[in-house]
């Protein structure tokens, strides 16, 4: 692992070189492709619609960012691991505006959409945007993207190189000496592939358990640090077949 100039930190697989950005977006250079996962755009009015006071505003956030991240590798691809949209009952004529916009102003970008369990109740309106949908397992090689990610039985039944996949929302839990904790989001990066954290501004997150041999790169206030060594070892890792209410 390599670190390079504005704190990203650059991994190979496959003797493809992906760097890992501070945002939790993840740049393949060759390709000239921007990966992201979990935006969960629609959040907080899917929650405003349930009588939950959340306030306005962390669409635009992520988005702003998602922008910022394109002008920063000026890629011409973006890959989005899944859950673009929380909710069919998250859409709403604020939404489709902004989400116009942000396709005009990238006209020469290709947008593809790894579709995942969110996204489902959305179908119907991804055709008034140009974005190109897939359904997992979705191969450019050397790499296979999922949304979520098989089990280990069904994992191993695969014939691939390396994967990349999201849905899990990864974080760690780590405690200072006055024992206060927190959790930080991470790329949970594994021998033959990661999961990336969820890119959203409005999303929750999943404790992960890392087999030894996993690297943990966590983000600290828009900076990305090695963590592996302050998360606890020994636990097997298990990731269990989530239903879309465990995490959001």
């Amino acid at each position: 692992m390599t670190i390079l100039e504005q704190g990203r930190f650059k991994l190979k697989y496959v003797d493809e070189s992906i760097e890992l950005m501070p945002t939790g977006a993840l740049y393949w250079p060759s390709r000239h492709t921007l990966i992201v996962a979990d935006l969960h755009l629609g959040k907080g009015t899917t929650f405003q619609r349930n009588g939950i006071p959340i306030p306005d505003g962390t669409d635009q956030v992520t988005l702003q960012k998602l922008q910022s991240d394109i002008e920063a590798t000026r890629a011409r691809d973006i890959l989005i691991l899944g859950d673009f949209i929380h909710a069919r009952i998250g859409w709403n004529a604020t939404l489709v505006d902004k989400l116009n916009g942000f396709f005009h102003g990238n006209p020469d970008t290709r947008w593809q959409l790894v579709l995942g369990n969110h996204d489902r109740g959305s179908l119907s309106r991804f055709g008034q945007f140009p974005i190109e949908l897939f359904r997992a397992p979705y191969v450019v090689e050397p790499f296979t993207f999922f949304h979520e990610l098989p089990d280990q039985e069904e994992l191993a039944e695969r014939e691939f190189q390396a994967f990349m996949a999201g849905h899990i929302h990864p974080c760690i839990s780590i405690r200072d000496s006055e024992r206060i904790g927190a959790r930080l989001k991470c790329f949970w990066c594994q021998a033959n592939g990661l999961v990336l954290p969820a890119y959203g501004e409005f999303t929750g997150s999943h404790r992960i358990e890392p087999r030894s041999q996993d690297r943990v790169i966590g983000i600290v206030e828009k900076e990305l640090i090695d963590v592996t060594d302050l998360v606890s070892r020994g636990a097997p890792r298990h990731v269990k077949k989530w239903e879309s209410s465990d995490r959001s």
